[in-house]
């Protein structure tokens, strides 16, 4: 019944790995909020930008829906990456 309601959210949270394919290559990944909400991304679009992005704490703004199995889903309309400030290095490095 619900699974046909859509709302844009703006989500606060880090980014881990979802699913794996068959050569454990990430290929879905979810944002944890820090209340302990897990929102899995779509991985089309812009959402598929997440996946470079794991362990990264990011803002994401979407569609959110919930699927057939009661998950919630977001369709990604735009994300930035977050500068923890109490982060001290961990070597990552952004390709853009």
């Amino acid at each position: 019944m619900t699974n046909d309601i859509q709302k844009e959210k703006k989500i606060h949270g880090t980014v881990f790995a979802a699913a794996w394919d068959d050569k454990n290559n990430v290929i879905q990944v979810v944002v944890d909020t820090p209340d302990q909400d897990e929102f899995l991304i779509d991985p089309k679009g812009k959402g598929k930008e997440l996946l470079d992005c794991l362990r990264r704490e990011v803002e994401v703004i979407g569609t959110l829906k919930e699927d057939p199995s009661g998950d919630f889903v977001v369709n990604v309309k735009e994300y930035r990456l977050v500068k923890p400030s109490s982060e001290i290095g961990e070597g990552v490095t952004s390709s853009a």
